[in-house]
């Protein structure tokens, strides 16, 4: 764990966290008690099968991790054991995407007020948030002086997370047992929403120009091998995509957000 000093003058609470970020998403239909929000009855049923698809996404996924590990055999060929890992990999990386799924997902038991609408937006700004966790954009500190192990946990049962009570629940090999308040660094939020979301003319917020190119970065870097495309075709197709996007821009978010494998010399 990482030891942090705690000074709560430069911290937001989880719920204080997530209000700022509904404030900054929806700055004309936020009404400050979302939190409290749960699906409508017509709703509940969507909302569930959700859950279940992705529970049974992970499910199937460790299934087949304890198939290859149960045919492993330490006396096979070096290519074969190989092929193995190759495969022991993907699956848990596929493993960790499902477990993002299901903590990004709001748990509809957490809130009092029958609201549709409202619950949109608290499944939205819940979604930001802990996006922006599994990536590391935001890190979450807990009890007085550790920061949470985003990505580490999010692999293991256990982590959940309350914006209602500003609590997070660690598996319980990365923590005491329990669960402990929550915080995130103030200036690291507030820097952060000012990159995620800009305000138009009629009020509305929309992710800015550089959110929308990170994100798409990032799907490339999954989809494609780091020398299938150059930089500067892909700057090309962006630019073309994203009209408002310079070239400086394009620079800056591709440094901040490929991996080293896309940035070596000879990638142009």
């Amino acid at each position: 764990m990482v030891n942090l000093r705690l000074d709560l003058r430069s911290k937001y609470s989880l719920l204080h966290a997530f209000d700022e970020v509904g404030r900054a998403q929806f700055p004309k239909d936020w009404q400050g008690d979302e939190a409290w929000a749960k699906p409508a009855p017509t709703d509940l049923v969507d909302v569930q099968r959700q859950r279940q698809e992705a529970e049974a996404n992970l499910a199937n996924v460790l299934k087949k991790i304890l198939q290859i590990k149960t045919e492993f055999d330490v006396s096979r060929t070096m290519v074969e054991r190989d092929i193995f890992s190759s495969l022991l990999s993907k699956l848990y990386q596929e493993q960790a995407g499902h477990r993002e799924v299901i903590i990004s997902l709001p748990n509809p038991n957490q809130g009092e007020i029958e609201d549709g609408e409202r619950f949109a937006r608290r499944a939205a700004a819940e979604r930001h948030l802990n996006a922006a966790f599994c990536s590391g954009e935001l890190m979450v500190q807990f009890g007085r002086n550790c920061l949470v192990p985003w990505n580490d946990c999010a692999r293991e049962d256990g982590l959940t997370i309350n914006y209602i009570l500003s609590q997070v629940t660690l598996p319980a090999d990365k923590a005491p047992a329990g669960s402990h308040p929550a915080f995130i660094d103030r200036a690291q939020l507030d820097d952060w929403l000012g990159r995620m979301f800009e305000l138009q003319e009629d009020g509305n917020a929309v992710l800015t120009t550089s959110e929308l190119l990170r994100r798409r970065l990032e799907e490339q870097v999954r989809d494609l091998q780091p020398r299938e495309k150059t930089k500067t075709a892909l700057k090309r197709e962006a630019m073309k995509k994203y009209p408002d996007l310079t070239n400086r821009k394009f620079d800056h978010v591709w440094a901040n957000t490929v991996p080293e494998s896309w940035t070596k010399a000879g990638r142009r």
